[in-house]
């Protein structure tokens, strides 16, 4: 997120709040102040849910409106199983083997 203009006192914490899109309860992600990184890991979700994401700044004065919420996003695993490999096929064969070749998979799960 982009850090937001700070209303006249320096901000010293920002609030980051996770639901699942079909929620309406917005959540803190954590309990430890966020700053002066507007970067956090959000760990602790459950896969295969979609949630949103919104960030508020706070100084002294009090906490500002939230961010407009993130675009969903579905909690899973980046690195997926590779597809099959293709076309194995025997090119040699003796009596008592076979030397076999195929082609690496389309999708190696990256």
């Amino acid at each position: 997120w982009n850090k937001p203009r700070d209303g006249g006192k320096p901000i010293f914490c920002y609030i980051l709040e996770r639901k699942e899109t079909m929620s309406k309860r917005w959540v803190k992600v954590t309990s430890e102040p966020i700053y002066p990184s507007t970067e956090f890991k959000v760990s602790d979700l459950l896969e295969g849910c979609e949630y949103e994401f919104r960030v508020s700044a706070q100084n002294e004065i009090g906490i500002g409106d939230p961010s407009p919420p993130s675009m969903p996003v579905f909690a899973r695993d980046p690195i997926a199983k590779p597809g099959p490999p293709v076309n194995p096929e025997a090119v040699d064969k003796t009596k008592d083997s076979v030397d076999l070749s195929w082609q690496p998979p389309r999708h190696d799960g990256r």
